[in-house]
């Protein structure tokens, strides 16, 4: 009879070794490491960023249904609400009064101008972080959004949004020699 009692009790101690396990997994997600190269996401129109590790790329859409102009990545082994990682290419310029109107204060990025928001998601219980600017007449924005179990390291994902590049989409026309021998029809 003792012994029933001490495997039941075994038993019990398993099982809520397993739960919690299972339970720290989903709550404590794996943090991200530094920005690596060998990870760059490059978009067609010559925009760029690195990934995280242990991230996958997913499909953005606009509010309108359209695709989206830029990246989302989420985590892999992603279990609940865990976050993204953005880069959209924005569709119309972001105004002084958008920016004010939103939330957003000035900094810079790449040594150039920004706008930065940063935001605590009680409902969902999350902080995100967005940052705007414009590069070569076109706006941007890199936004970051984690749960609020995983402390939110600002020097790793600054990195990340640091790893933003944008360069001229070559073409035909910018890839051939200027003198090209010219055939007369």
């Amino acid at each position: 009879m003792r012994r029933r009692g001490m495997i039941k009790t075994i038993g019990v101690l398993a099982a809520a070794i397993v739960v919690t396990g299972f339970v720290m997994y989903v709550i404590v997600q794996p943090t991200v490491g530094w920005p690596d190269e060998s990870r760059r996401q490059v978009h067609p129109a010559g925009f760029s960023i690195v990934k995280p590790d242990g991230w996958e790329q997913h499909a953005t859409f606009t509010s309108a249904g359209q695709p989206a102009d830029g990246f989302k990545f989420l985590p892999a082994k992603a279990v609940g609400s865990p976050g993204y990682f953005n880069l959209t290419r924005l569709t119309v310029p972001v105004t002084e009064a958008d920016r004010n109107a939103k939330g957003y204060t000035p900094t810079t990025f790449a040594d150039q101008p920004a706008w930065e928001k940063l935001a605590e998601h009680t409902f969902t219980k999350e902080h995100s972080r967005s940052l705007i600017f414009e590069r070569d007449g076109q706006w941007f924005e890199i936004s970051i959004r984690r749960p609020d179990s995983e402390p939110f390291i600002a020097g790793v994902w600054r990195a990340y949004a640091e790893s933003f590049k944008i360069e001229p989409v070559k073409t035909l026309a910018t890839t051939l020699p200027a003198t090209l021998p010219v055939s007369q029809p």
